[in-house]
């Protein structure tokens, strides 16, 4: 049985908050760093000038972060959301939660209208239409959400899932296998095992 993967648009979520999405390996410290402003007081072109080059230094070091971890996901989220979309995207999962789909669809699609790139929506929404039985429709909201995001690790296991329901099992492996790479590469370990059972299961 394959239970569908919503994301909360909290901002413990950092596909949510828009920042970089190797958080879950080395943690919001080292994932974001302060870039300092120029410090008041200094006059002279020469002390701005150094308090610049700081900046940037800064700026490069906080870049090379990410770049060093190894993860293909380490980046902002195609489009931040906005306070209004979380709020829609919560409201649909709250929805979602006590049966009420429709009403859930409505709000995830809410949020797309403020945002038509907000992968986290189409990834929900597709849950709520798989939920419904509408397959088609939800697989077309997880290529959406993959569409915006490729490093969506619960839109790839989502999109399996609705696969291997179809009798896709072919399709279904490759996104299970997708998925649990990123899940692996993300610390993950109980969805990386999980999504593995997944893929013995259907061999």
């Amino acid at each position: 049985m394959i239970s569908f993967r919503s994301d909360t648009a909290g901002p413990g979520n950092p596909r949510a908050r828009g920042g970089c999405l190797c958080e879950a390996s080395h943690g919001p410290a080292r994932a974001q760093r302060a870039v300092p402003l120029v410090p008041k007081g200094l006059r002279t072109i020469k002390e701005r000038s150094d308090a610049m080059i700081r900046i940037l230094v800064t700026l490069c070091m906080t870049l090379a972060v990410c770049a060093g971890c190894g993860e293909k996901g380490t980046r902002p989220s195609p489009s931040a959301p906005s306070n209004q979309e979380r709020a829609y995207i919560d409201q649909g999962n709250a929805r979602a939660d006590q049966g009420d789909l429709a009403g859930a669809i409505a709000n995830y699609t809410q949020a797309l209208a403020l945002n038509p790139q907000n992968a986290m929506a189409y990834n929900n929404r597709g849950n709520a239409r798989a939920d419904q039985g509408d397959l088609t429709g939800a697989m077309a909201d997880y290529t959406q959400a993959l569409t915006f995001d490729p490093q969506y690790a619960n839109a790839y296991y989502n999109r399996g899932g609705v696969r291997a329901t179809n009798g896709d099992k072919a399709g279904a492996v490759t996104d299970f296998r997708k998925a649990a790479d990123l899940y692996q590469q993300q610390g993950k370990t109980a969805d990386y095992q999980e999504t593995l059972n997944h893929i013995k299961e259907l061999r």
